[in-house]
């Protein structure tokens, strides 16, 4: 996370693949809520998530018994027009 905020300060480039980089290791360490964050900033940020970002931060949303968020990040998936796989699905079932 802290990697991610020196890119933000304009230090270092960041792109999609940073962002799930860090998405993925809030979901390893059960982080959610930091998970749903680094999303959001994505989005504000002018940064698309792909379906990668979109997984992680619905497995964090698993882990963090959150299904309402996980269901979310489905329908936003839907809105930008990012396809969800097997493992967005698996992600989403799990959560709920």
């Amino acid at each position: 996370v802290a990697t991610l905020k020196s890119m933000q300060r304009g230090e270092v480039a960041s792109d999609v693949i940073t962002h799930s980089i860090v998405i993925s290791a809030c979901e390893r360490s059960t982080r959610w809520t930091r998970a749903l964050k680094t999303l959001q900033g994505m989005l504000k940020n002018c940064i698309a998530p792909n379906v990668v970002s979109y997984s992680a931060a619905m497995s964090a949303c698993n882990k963090g018994e959150r299904w309402n968020s996980a269901l979310w990040l489905l329908t936003s998936m839907q809105e930008r027009r990012v396809e969800a796989n097997l493992v967005s699905f698996n992600s989403l079932v799990s959560a709920c």
